[in-house]
C-alpha cells in the first residue's frame, strides 16, 4: 500500500492526525503537498520553482540534514526507510509538528 495517515502521538496518550503519505510524497494535514522521499535516498523540501535536497537517512535508519548534522540525537531513527524519514522530517522539522 502506498497510502497512508501519519500520526502525533503525545505524552498523554492522545493521537492527531498530522499529515499524509501518498506514494513517496508527504502531505500536511490540510493537504499541502510538503515534499518526497527521493528513490536515491534523499529527502526533498517543496520550492517554490524545484523541490530540492533537506535530507536522508543513512543505513541505520538515523535521520540527517542534507549538511550531515544527525536530527537533535539518536532517538530520531525510522524502521520506514526513506518515506519515514521525509515523513518525520517534512511534518516535524518543516510542518511545525512537535
Amino acid at each position: 500500500n502506498d497510502h497512508g495517515y501519519i500520526y502525533k502521538h503525545t505524552y498523554d496518550g492522545h493521537e492527531y492526525r498530522a499529515g499524509e503519505v501518498r506514494g513517496r510524497s508527504i502531505y500536511n494535514d490540510s493537504g499541502v503537498y510538503l515534499g518526497y522521499g527521493g528513490q536515491d535516498g534523499y529527502i526533498y523540501h517543496k520550492g517554490n520553482y524545484d523541490d530540492y535536497k533537506v535530507g536522508y537517512v543513512d543505513d541505520n535508519g538515523h535521520i540527517f540534514r542534507y549538511d550531515h548534522d544527525k536530527l537533535y540525537d539518536t532517538h530520531h531513527i525510522t524502521s520506514k526507510g526513506i518515506i519515514g524519514g521525509a515523513a518525520y522530517m517534512l511534518i516535524v522539522e518543516y510542518g511545525g509538528v512537535n
